[in-house]
């Protein structure tokens, strides 16, 4: 622990943010335009950081690891960052997929400002990590909004044609969202006398805001995460960043980093709003909502890139449903989608990528036939087709399996209709493979070539994620249940709704 303790954290966020610096810095020259140097810098960066994230997986294999530093003594902030079962999956997730995000594109996808490029990718990751870590609130609302720098940059100027547009969408949407943080930022720490983690949950249990206030908070802080997480009615920017951006911008974009403040920020900080009956009803309705109507509208999108955002959408649905419930199964089968949305999503929009590196006009009524041209592209969009529709068997199933069956028992209408959405997704995401890979071949596609080997290796490490959570996800929820087991425990005292939990599996909140 001693190691994890003392350099694994804070290098997990220093060295892509390190790594950019390096990155912006390097020269300029005419004979580099696709930026090789640039490129090979930051896959050793991220494969670093990979192998760190990893070895802190093993290093901490019960409980959580944390570092505190001094920060900013006149605001009672710190520099704290804290590693346990509800962090750990997610920064892991985040390692992994980044590297994987660079390695799966080849040089020549990026045609232009390429050192710029690769410098913004470090430090997306950099931010994204910060916010998986960090155990102040300040510290985790910065990282927040420099998140957003990045993401704006790399749809704008490396999206195709509307990804000006797109990126300025996204960029105001999450801009309002993350005004109404600071405000309920400002109001939380100053009645707390600081922005820890540690501190503001004293508060919470000891000297709670009165109700309006944990209300207008809560609804501060869920609006700023909701809206970054794209749900219904905040979801309009989601389908253009996504279908306009570069693949990996696309793979960040379905980290659920909105969600995760749910669980970690909001619902502990105000344990009385997060255990109201309409607050919960609200977020399960809306959780219902974005199942059924991303599911409807994926069925009418021209090409994939926009089915998989709106599958995307959907996924949020059940992550929102988990969490409205407020169990400890439905908060680990919530846990469960995230992880999974962020495998089969994010290798889905890689995949469909490498389609577009071949292929200008990528829409369905451009499409067919692709099965007998590319058969191992064929093969591996099937497999993420049905992963993404939680075929049992695959990751999919497992989370979405774990937030219906919690969430039954306090809300068997809204479940009953949520179960819609899962014939719905079998439903548009076959219909868009049959579109894609079967049929009389289009024009243009007689010699379009399959995947290569780099390809298929990237691939190959999504698939071995698929199947093995499918088959196996008890690991990854044994590493859950104790952290999920706390903040549940922890936000039904604070409330005062029932007594302290014996058992974290057995939980549920009335």
């Amino acid at each position: 622990m001693g190691v994890s303790s003392d350099w694994v954290l804070p290098a997990l966020m220093l060295l892509p943010l390190l790594g950019s610096i390096v990155v912006w810095l390097l020269p300029r020259t005419a004979d580099d335009s696709h930026g090789g140097q640039a490129r090979h810098i930051t896959i050793a960066v991220l494969s670093a950081n990979a192998v760190l994230a990893v070895a802190l997986w093993y290093l901490v294999p019960t409980g959580s690891a944390s570092v505190d530093y001094p920060w900013i003594d006149d605001f009672g902030s710190r520099i704290q960052l804290v590693a346990n079962g509800i962090s750990l999956p997610m920064v892991l997730l985040t390692a992994l997929l980044m590297p994987l995000g660079v390695i799966a594109m080849d040089r020549t996808s990026v045609t232009h400002r390429a050192a710029s490029y690769y410098a913004l990718v470090l430090l997306l990751t950099a931010a994204i990590l910060g916010i998986f870590l960090a155990a102040d609130l300040l510290l985790f609302y910065l990282c927040w909004e420099l998140m957003l720098v990045p993401l704006y940059f790399l749809i704008g100027v490396w999206g195709t044609g509307r990804g000006p547009r797109a990126g300025t969408t996204f960029f105001i949407y999450t801009m309002l969202g993350s005004l109404l943080m600071l405000v309920a930022l400002i109001t939380v720490a100053s009645a707390a006398g600081g922005t820890t983690y540690a501190t503001l949950m004293l508060m919470a249990a000891s000297v709670p805001l009165p109700l309006s206030t944990q209300l207008f908070c809560f609804g501060a802080f869920a609006t700023a995460f909701l809206v970054k997480s794209a749900l219904i009615p905040f979801h309009t920017w989601l389908p253009d960043a996504q279908g306009e951006g570069p693949p990996l911008a696309a793979v960040a974009l379905g980290i659920k980093v909105g969600t995760y403040g749910l669980i970690v920020v909001a619902a502990p900080l105000f344990p009385s709003a997060m255990t109201h009956p309409t607050v919960r009803l609200v977020l399960v309705a809306l959780g219902v909502l974005a199942v059924v109507y991303g599911s409807i509208v994926a069925l009418a999108q021209p090409d994939f890139r926009r089915v998989m955002s709106y599958a995307s959408i959907a996924h949020l649905g059940f992550v929102v449903i988990g969490i409205g419930a407020f169990t400890v199964g439905s908060l680990q089968g919530a846990m469960m989608v995230m992880v999974n949305a962020g495998i089969t999503t994010g290798g889905m929009f890689l995949l469909l990528g490498m389609l577009r590196r071949r292929i200008v006009d990528d829409q369905f009524a451009s499409l067919g036939g692709l099965a007998r041209r590319m058969p191992m592209f064929g093969a591996l969009l099937v497999l993420f087709a049905l992963a993404n529709a939680a075929l049992p068997g695959t990751n999919g199933f497992v989370g979405e399996f774990l937030v219906l069956l919690s969430a039954f028992p306090a809300y068997p209408v809204p479940i009953l209709i949520a179960t819609v959405g899962v014939i719905l997704a079998a439903a548009y995401l076959l219909w868009s493979v049959q579109r894609t890979l079967y049929g009389p071949v289009a024009d243009g596609l007689a010699s379009v070539s399959d995947l290569n080997g780099r390809e298929v290796g990237v691939m190959a490490c999504f698939v071995i994620a698929i199947i093995g959570l499918g088959l196996a996800p008890s690991p990854l929820l044994d590493r859950m249940n104790p952290s999920v087991s706390a903040v549940v425990n922890s936000v039904q005292v604070s409330a005062g709704s029932v007594p302290p939990i014996a058992d974290g599996r057995a939980g549920r909140a009335p």
